[in-house]
């Protein structure tokens, strides 16, 4: 009876290699790896510190108190200058800074005052009477259009006409509330249906067909 062979170590490394290439090489690595850093640490252990050496420490000469720009303190003259500003007293203000200088702001005298006062009384009165009389045209213009009379309108042909006062009419013509008046003459703006927009200084009027 032959006795049963184990396997080694060499064994089982390849066969490990043959059935997962990629974790073993994975393995060698980090294997590798902590091989190095374990025998860096041992031979750091072992090192023995490297001896002292004395030498000699360059000083610099010290300036000297008669050089440009420094002073016997070692302070330069931008530092001493600074010293004196802090230690000095504040200088006295000689004017009030918050007194408002009247000077610069001129006042308008009395008479100024009555004269623009003045001046806006007149434009009051003045607009006053520009109402007043538009007003006054006003009512005449609209006792004048009373007499017009709106008796038909025409919408059927190709423009519009509308008989007022006797009179047949289209948009633009011009139409008297008295006859042989010119002064109460009324232009026809727009002709609807039973309605008639006419116009005279300005003033719009309606007419309506009763």
């Amino acid at each position: 009876m032959q006795a049963k062979a184990f396997p080694t170590w060499q064994s089982k490394l390849s066969t490990a290699i043959r059935s997962d290439p990629k974790r073993t090489g994975v393995l060698g690595v980090l294997t590798l790896v902590l091989v190095v850093v374990v025998g860096r640490a041992v031979i750091g252990s072992n090192a023995t510190p490297a001896p002292a050496a004395a030498g000699t420490l360059a000083m610099a000469s010290k300036p000297a108190a008669t050089d440009a720009g420094f002073r016997p303190s070692g302070k330069n003259d931008t530092s001493a200058a600074m010293q004196r500003w802090l230690t000095s007293s504040p200088a006295k203000i000689s004017r009030n800074l918050f007194a408002v200088q009247l000077e610069y702001y001129p006042q308008m005298s009395a008479k100024s005052a009555r004269t623009n006062k003045s001046e806006d009384d007149k434009s009051v009165a003045q607009e006053a009477d520009v109402i007043k009389e538009w007003m006054t045209r006003s009512e005449a213009v609209q006792l004048q259009a009373r007499q017009l009379k709106l008796q038909s309108t025409v919408m059927s042909a190709a423009v519009p006409q509308a008989l007022i006062s006797g009179q047949m009419v289209k948009e633009g013509d011009v139409v008297a509330s008295t006859p042989g008046d010119s002064s109460s003459d009324f232009r026809v703006l727009k002709i609807e249906p039973r309605r008639v927009v006419v116009e005279r200084d300005g003033i719009k009027l309606e007419i309506l067909m009763k």
